[in-house]
């Protein structure tokens, strides 16, 4: 059998069906005149139905009289209704054209805005990349070797907070004028009259431009009373999403400061997964079921990491994060990293994200409370470190602003 060959031409709309719709549009626009015509005609055959007429007779000026009277009220009517119909479809395209200027108006003064708004962002962002070279200046290598003994993490955030502090006092002149100019930046951002996506986007351009000292710092001195404004727009925008965790002051803890740079940028890469399902999940729960939970496997060295996340969607009020591995094909040397250190990790992990990360503006240390421990299986050699963080009062835990401005979306 042959094959059928395929037609991909188009084809056109008879001549005819092209006036059959024309007129049928013509009819449907204009049937309020061709009612009135079409009473004029009724009217005109009953007036003159059942009428003798004579050729040799003279008119009759009652009856024609009368006819007068007939047709001319049927014209006034007709023109009548034809003046409001014009008057109304005139009213009608004169709103039309008040909405079309107006929002003609409304759009250049959005572009205006906005060309304003970058005229002068583009100043500010000029004159924070001169600072930023004295900031690149500053010698944080101090700060890697620093270490916290204290195991609340409330107390640890106070101890960097009192290190912060040091470090201001002996660097004022140079970072007082930064930190100010990174408000400015911010409070610019915000208070501009554009729409709030393009908000956004400008914060992420603003975001892209720190460093990771500059993000270090920029969250310490958020902590402290001279930064404390700042905290409403790091939370909005999320100026502190790159940050890495273990870079922070309060994970600087024996012996998780010894483990290597690879678990180190290892568990970042879980954290920052972790935080991110976390975030969005919180944002859009009623989306979540059984089949997208957080379940993924990372492999560092000669260890296979399976991390979890646990939560009820329909509560919200308490988040299990576990990690487990097996030791069935490892040896004792293999194990870089004990489990009570992966403990304490997560436990810093929990209290950051939940609570020190948005500096407690979302929820306080003291309304929610975490646990976290570890077990091991003898004979399968499986491993299983969790922390669980809970709401004390059992409202939903809150992660992010969006959290908030769009609840269940």
């Amino acid at each position: 059998m042959g094959n059928t060959p395929i037609n991909n031409s188009v084809t056109p709309i008879p001549v005819k069906r092209k006036c059959y719709d024309g007129i049928k549009n013509f009819f449907r626009r204009n049937w309020g005149e061709f009612t009135i015509v079409l009473l004029l005609g009724v009217g005109l055959i009953f007036f003159l139905w059942k009428r003798s007429y004579d050729s040799s007779a003279p008119i009759s000026a009652s009856v024609w009289g009368q006819f007068g009277d007939f047709v001319g009220g049927l014209i006034g009517s007709l023109i009548a209704y034809i003046s409001v119909r014009l008057l109304n479809r005139n009213l009608q395209e004169q709103i039309q054209a008040n909405i079309d200027i107006r929002k003609n108006n409304e759009n250049s003064r959005k572009v205006f805005e906005l060309q304003q708004f970058d005229k002068t962002f583009t100043t500010l962002v000029e004159l924070y990349r001169e600072q930023k070279i004295q900031i690149a200046n500053l010698d944080l290598k101090d700060w890697d070797s620093y270490n916290c003994e204290k195991s609340n993490y409330k107390d640890r955030v106070e101890e960097a907070k009192c290190k912060f502090s040091e470090f201001y006092a002996l660097n004022r002149l140079t970072l007082s004028s930064y930190f100010r100019l990174l408000y400015k930046i911010l409070q610019t951002i915000n208070d501009a009259k554009i729409d709030e996506c393009v908000k956004v986007r400008y914060s992420k351009i603003f975001r892209c431009l720190l460093s990771e000292n500059e993000l270090f710092l920029l969250r310490y001195n958020a902590m402290t009373n001279y930064g404390r404004k700042m905290q409403v727009f790091i939370n909005k925008y999320n100026i502190l999403k790159h940050l890495p965790f273990m870079r922070l002051l309060e994970f600087h803890y024996i012996p998780i400061s010894d483990i290597s740079l690879q678990y180190k940028d290892s568990f970042d890469s879980i954290f920052l997964d972790v935080r991110k399902y976390l975030v969005d999940a919180f944002c859009q729960y009623q989306l979540i079921d059984e089949d997208n939970k957080f379940e993924q496997k990372y492999k560092i060295d000669n260890r296979t990491f399976r991390v979890f996340v646990d939560w009820n969607p329909k509560q919200r009020d308490k988040v299990k994060v576990g990690i487990t591995y097996s030791l069935a094909e490892m040896t004792v040397e293999d194990m870089a990293v004990q489990d009570d250190t992966i403990v304490k990790l997560l436990y810093f992990f929990m209290s950051e994200i939940f609570v020190y990360v948005s500096f407690e503006r979302y929820q306080k240390a003291e309304k929610i409370s975490i646990q976290a421990d570890s077990s091991a299986e003898q004979i399968s050699r499986k491993h299983t470190i969790w922390a669980t963080i809970s709401q004390v009062d059992g409202y939903p835990l809150v992660l992010s602003q969006k959290q908030l401005d769009k609840p269940g979306k």
